[in-house]
């Protein structure tokens, strides 16, 4: 509806490399930084999000994710434009509204965080309403246990779901499965990098990359990459090696068919006895334990240089559990180090903005709690 000339003036006026969002890194292990984003990144990203998927204008896609966060706003809002989609915003994101609003909207695609499809999976509520059009989807937003993957691909019955793995820094995407892959990559890894992104593991501390199947730190470069944090020049240059490869302090393993699993962060590993845990290993064991709706795994200072496992859970409706339970479910099934010492029951974690658990208030709780100047601790 405007003159040919206008609209050539605006396209002159702007640039890929101009920066279109200045999203803050969600702060799940400090104090959140400002990330530059340019057009072309926010662009590049939400496109294949939704190519991925396989999103066409015939979809009508439901958005329970924050809107003032990469994952709302590129990889489910920029995912839609791109494609013509229809996009479905809830008013809220309680079991019971989503579920209404997956029936009614006749939805054919839901994008969300783990902890969102968790309560959508364990809420009992799918039987009441009809959701037979959804087909694809997208988990964003934190790694996401391959049980839950499941739960969606059969028990919410969601053929075409994905996930993927993304970080502000870059865009919100790095690496996404597809719906054609084997369905021991969809469950198990993250997927391979999405067209325009690289993906390399090295040696944490360093840039040596480290062969197939070897943990290492993830790190990142491509089209979606940041330009750098909004006047932090330090911290930009501490997180980008002179090769433009971007350090997200995830580790993580590549496989030869270069599929991205994603293992924890540098700073949450534990180290006890001399021997390192891995708390996602240790959450991802102990997921399978009945009644156990959520685990976050954190280190307990037990000295100068000394740690100790500590265990946040929260129970499902109607069960109960004590730490002993959980301690003797570990019992010669896992290596004796990694067995947490400290067990805490709770009803919520703390969150960012986004939804992201906060890993480092976690911590601060785990030494309020259970610390070197605390009797052993079950809460």
């Amino acid at each position: 509806a405007i003159p040919d000339g206008t609209l050539a003036e605006r396209r002159a006026s702007v640039d890929p490399e101009d920066i279109a969002l200045l999203p803050y890194a969600s702060g799940t292990s400090g104090y959140p930084k400002g990330v530059l984003l340019a057009h072309h990144a926010v662009v590049s990203s939400g496109f294949w999000a939704g190519e991925l998927q396989g999103l066409t204008p015939g979809d009508r896609l439901c958005l329970p994710l924050p809107l003032a966060h990469v994952s709302g706003s590129v990889l489910g809002i920029v995912a839609g434009v791109t494609h013509g989609t229809t996009l479905i915003v809830p008013e809220g994101r309680s079991t019971f509204l989503l579920y209404a609003v997956l029936e009614k909207e006749r939805c054919t695609s839901i994008s969300g965080t783990p902890a969102l499809f968790e309560r959508l999976a364990q809420g009992g509520m799918g039987s009441r309403f009809t959701t037979d059009g959804l087909r694809t989807g997208l988990i964003a937003g934190g790694s996401c246990p391959a049980s839950l993957i499941e739960k969606l691909l059969e028990g919410m019955h969601i053929p075409g779901m994905t996930s993927s793995y993304g970080l502000s820094e870059a865009a919100g995407l790095v690496t996404q499965t597809g719906p054609t892959d084997e369905r021991s990559k969809r469950l198990e890894t993250a997927g391979r990098p999405v067209p325009g992104m690289e993906v390399r593991v090295v040696e944490p501390g360093t840039s040596v990359p480290v062969p197939p199947g070897v943990q290492g730190e993830i790190c990142c470069r491509g089209v979606g990459l940041m330009k750098g944090y909004h006047r932090m020049e330090m911290a930009t240059a501490a997180a980008m090696d002179e090769e433009g490869w971007f350090h997200s302090g995830d580790l993580g393993f590549m496989d030869d068919d270069g599929f991205l699993t994603v293992s924890g962060r540098i700073k949450d590993i534990i180290v006890r006895d001399g021997e390192n845990v891995y708390p996602r290993e240790v959450e991802e064991f102990l997921s399978t334990m009945e009644g156990i709706l959520d685990i976050q795994v954190v280190g307990v200072p037990a000295g100068p240089l000394e740690e100790e496992v500590g265990a946040f859970i929260i129970l499902k409706d109607g069960y109960e559990h004590s730490a002993e339970d959980v301690r003797d479910f570990c019992r010669d099934r896992i290596a004796h180090y990694k067995v947490p010492q400290h067990i805490a029951f709770l009803e919520s974690y703390p969150r960012s903005m986004s939804g992201k658990i906060q890993r480092y208030r976690l911590r601060e709780l785990a030494v309020e709690r259970f610390g070197p100047t605390r009797q052993e601790g079950v809460g």
